[in-house]
C-alpha cells in the first residue's frame, strides 16, 4: 500500500526530531565522561567530605575533587561549600566505593525529579501535552544549558528540585505550614533560597516563617550533634577561601563584576579594579533586592510569579547564581506560563532563550578579550538579568483604586 503525503510527511519529521535529539544526547554523554575524568566534579567534593569524615579525617580537607582546572596552566582548589548536615544524605553512598556512590546519587536524584514532576502535574495538569509537544519539551531539556550544567557537575539540584516544587505548591494550596518546614529545611542547605522566608514576611503568615526558622535551626543542631563542632569551623573556613566566583557559568552579578574587574584564568578583564567589586555588587544588590521585594508585595497573593521573581533574584544578586540551580525555576515558570510569558515581554527575553540553549563551553569563545567576556562570557547573567527584568515588566501593576481607598481610609 502506498505511502501518502501525511505519512511521508509524518515519517520525515519523526527522522528531523530523531537527529536533532541525537546532538545534544551525544553532548550530554560527553558531559558524563567529562565529569568522571574530574573525579566526579561537585558530587566527588559531597562524596569525600562524607567518606573523610567517617574516616576521623577533617571532611572539607583537600581531596582528589577539589583540584580543578582552571585553565591550561593553573589549577584551583575549588571546595565543598555545603553545610555539614547535608551530608547525611550521603553518608549512607560513602559507604561504597565512587563509581556505584555516583550510581546511587542519580537514582536519587532521578526519583527526585520524578516526584517534583508528579507534584507538577498534579498542580497544573497535562491535558494539552501531545506527543509532539512533550517531544519537543524532550529535546529543550536534554539540550537546555540547565542539563549540561548539572551533567558535568553532579550537582543536587534535581535532588532539591522536589521539596522546592512541594514548597510552592504548599504555598499554593494555602498549606502554609507544610511550605515554611520544606522553605527552612531547603535554606538550611541553600542559603541564597533566604528570600523565600521574607515571602512569609510579605504575606504575613508569621506561622511559616516560624515553622521555617526552626525547621532551619533544627537541621543544623542536628548536623551539630552528627558531625561536631570541629567539622562546622572547617566548613565556616572552607566558606570564607570561596574565590571563584568568576566562573562563566555562574549568572550572579558579583561573578559579572568579578570577570569584569579582576584578572580571571582564561579571561580578559574589562579594567582591573578589584577593589571596587564587592562594593558595587552590594549596592546594585541592595537595589535589586528592593525591587524585587516591592514587586511581590504587590502580587496579592499571585504565589506563582512572586515564586518565580524570588528564585531569578536569588540567582541574580546572591553570589550563587550557577546555572544549574536554574532547575528551580520550573514550576514557577510553567505555571505562568513561559510561551505567555515570551509573547509578551520578547524583546526582554530574547538573551534568557539564547543562554538557555548557549552550552558552557562556547562561553569562552573568543578570550582573550574584555568584549567576549562582558557579552558570551557572562551569557548566563545577561539570561538571568533579562529573565528579572521581564518579570518585573510583566508584574500586575497596583490598583489606583486600593491606594486611593487606603489614602482616604486613613
Amino acid at each position: 500500500m502506498p505511502l501518502s503525503v501525511n505519512d511521508l510527511a509524518h515519517a520525515c519529521g519523526l527522522l528531523g526530531f530523531a537527529l536533532l535529539l541525537v546532538i545534544p544526547l551525544a553532548y550530554d554523554a560527553h558531559l558524563v565522561q567529562v565529569m568522571l575524568r574530574i573525579q566526579m566534579n561537585d558530587f566527588g567534593k559531597f562524596y569525600y567530605t562524607a567518606r573523610y569524615f567517617l574516616e576521623g579525617r577533617d571532611p572539607y580537607a583537600a581531596s582528589p575533587a577539589t583540584l580543578i582546572l582552571a585553565s591550561a596552566l593553573e589549577g584551583r582548589q575549588l571546595g565543598n561549600m555545603n553545610p555539614p548536615h547535608f551530608h547525611l544524605l550521603i553518608l549512607p553512598l560513602s559507604l561504597w566505593g565512587p563509581q556505584v556512590a555516583l550510581v546511587g546519587w542519580t537514582i536519587a536524584s532521578v526519583v527526585s525529579l520524578a516526584l517534583a514532576v508528579r507534584v507538577l502535574v498534579e498542580n497544573l495538569g497535562c491535558s494539552r501535552l501531545t506527543p509532539w509537544r512533550l517531544g519537543f519539551i524532550l529535546l529543550f531539556f536534554v539540550a537546555w544549558v540547565g542539563t549540561g550544567s548539572l551533567i558535568v557537575t553532579g550537582q543536587l539540584s534535581w535532588l532539591l528540585l522536589w521539596p522546592l516544587t512541594a514548597s510552592w505548591a504548599a504555598m499554593r494550596q494555602g498549606r502554609w505550614l507544610k511550605a515554611g518546614i520544606l522553605v527552612g529545611l531547603l535554606v538550611s542547605v541553600k542559603p541564597f533560597l533566604a528570600l523565600l522566608l521574607v515571602y512569609f514576611v510579605i504575606r504575613r503568615r508569621l506561622d511559616a516563617l516560624v515553622a521555617g526558622l526552626l525547621a532551619l535551626a533544627l537541621a543544623y543542631l542536628v548536623g551539630l550533634a552528627v558531625f561536631g563542632y570541629a567539622a562546622h569551623m572547617s566548613w565556616l573556613r572552607a566558606l570564607g577561601g570561596v574565590d571563584w566566583s568568576w566562573l562563566v557559568m555562574n549568572g550572579s552579578l558579583l561573578g559579572f563584576f568579578s570577570r569584569l574587574l579582576s584578572p580571571c584564568p582564561g579571561l580578559a578583564p574589562l579594567v582591573e579594579a578589584s577593589g571596587a567589586i564587592y562594593a558595587l555588587w552590594l549596592l546594585t544588590s541592595a537595589g535589586g533586592v528592593t525591587l524585587t521585594l516591592l514587586s511581590v508585595a504587590q502580587q496579592r497573593g499571585d504565589v506563582d510569579r512572586a515564586f518565580a521573581l524570588l528564585l531569578v533574584a536569588s540567582l541574580l544578586f546572591s553570589p550563587l547564581g550557577w546555572v544549574y540551580y536554574a532547575w528551580f525555576l520550573i514550576p514557577p515558570l510553567l505555571a505562568i506560563g513561559g510561551r505567555a510569558l515570551l509573547a509578551r515581554q520578547r524583546a526582554f527575553l530574547v538573551p534568557a532563550v539564547v543562554a538557555s540553549l548557549w552550552p558552557v563551553p562556547l562561553a569562552v569563545v573568543g578570550q582573550p578579550s574584555a568584549l567576549a567576556t562582558f557579552t558570551v562570557g557572562s551569557i548566563y547573567f545577561w539570561g538571568f538579568l533579562s529573565l528579572w527584568i521581564a518579570l518585573l515588566r510583566d508584574s500586575p501593576k497596583p490598583d489606583r483604586d486600593v491606594f486611593s481607598t487606603r489614602v482616604t481610609a486613613g
